[in-house]
């Protein structure tokens, strides 16, 4: 199953289920604008990073990180994505 298939058939049913209202779950939260790189007198943006779902209890005060991953993934293969996250929202 891949990582939409993971989403879909998973994730948000689990979600749906549970008391997690639609106002607490974010899909896809850009957690940074990505990093500015400058090049002498060129600036770009590198591609922002995202978290798959965030949970907030209320609005501006996260608890919770979700990262799919495909079936062919451990459970813990998303640990790093998760960590950098925490520490940036």
């Amino acid at each position: 199953m891949n990582e939409s298939d993971t989403r879909l058939k998973l994730i948000d049913p689990a979600l749906a289920s549970s008391s997690w209202t639609l106002e607490q779950i974010h899909t896809e939260y850009n957690y940074t604008a990505g990093e500015i790189v400058v090049r002498g007198a060129m600036v770009s943006r590198k591609k922002s990073k995202k978290v798959d779902y965030l949970l907030s209890y209320v609005p501006d005060v996260p608890i919770a990180v979700v990262e799919a991953k495909d079936t062919d993934h451990s459970v813990g293969a998303g640990m790093h994505t998760l960590w950098r996250a925490i520490y940036n929202i």
